[in-house]
């Protein structure tokens, strides 16, 4: 089972696509807007209109891929729209589909997207984590991650966007004594303040709206 989000602004389509894809776990909002909050459920797949109220497909597309790199953007866009469509993928969308939608074809695409997102957990998962590194940082880097993997503690790494942390982490974990435990990446810059602890910890049924 997947996770899919559906951005749509015709009711009557989006009402279609959840009852379509009822054998999912599926979300859905009319805007760009009002999908933003449901990212917090970490959607695997994300079925987005190009034409929006509001902020577009592709606009949501640019703003929402950093943060969630491994969710897959299928964009819905009307025939006269595939330029557009074909510079949403150039942005970082996985596929288009073309209105009116077949529904063989879109189950096509999300077949093959779940086969992707099953690939990439593998590689994920089966990769030997090499880090490479021969600077005396690095090597000291090393050497601290080899020392703290099989205490039973927390370990906190900081450093610069972009500089490896959560590859480090991933060793750490392959070396812990919980490497058969599963390992899970959370971007909490993306979660809203008030929703991060329930995030993380749980909450208690009807604790706030929604839960």
């Amino acid at each position: 089972m997947s996770r899919i989000l559906i951005i749509e602004d015709r009711d009557s389509l989006r009402e279609m696509l959840v009852k379509f894809l009822s054998a999912q776990e599926v979300l859905s909002a009319p805007s760009a807007e009002e999908a933003q909050p449901l990212l917090v459920h970490y959607p695997e797949i994300v079925l987005c209109d190009l034409k929006l109220p509001g902020m577009s497909g592709i606009d949501f597309v640019r703003k929402t891929i950093p943060d969630f790199p491994e969710t897959l953007f299928i964009i819905m866009t009307a025939f006269g729209d595939i330029p557009t469509a074909v510079e949403a993928m150039k942005a970082g969308a996985y596929e288009f589909l073309p209105k009116p939608l077949d529904l063989n074809h879109l189950s096509i695409v999300l077949k093959r997207a779940k086969e992707m997102l099953k690939l990439r957990r593998i590689a994920t998962t089966d990769s030997d984590l090499t880090i490479v590194g021969e600077s005396p940082a690095m090597l000291e880097t090393l050497k601290v991650a080899a020392k703290v993997a099989p205490l039973d503690c927390s370990v906190l790494l900081a450093g610069e966007s972009g500089t490896g942390k959560e590859v480090l982490s991933r060793w750490i974990h392959r070396h812990s004594k919980q490497k058969n435990v599963s390992f899970w990446a959370m971007n909490c810059a993306a979660i809203p303040e008030s929703l991060l602890e329930s995030e993380l910890f749980g909450h208690e049924p009807g604790a706030f709206t929604g839960a």
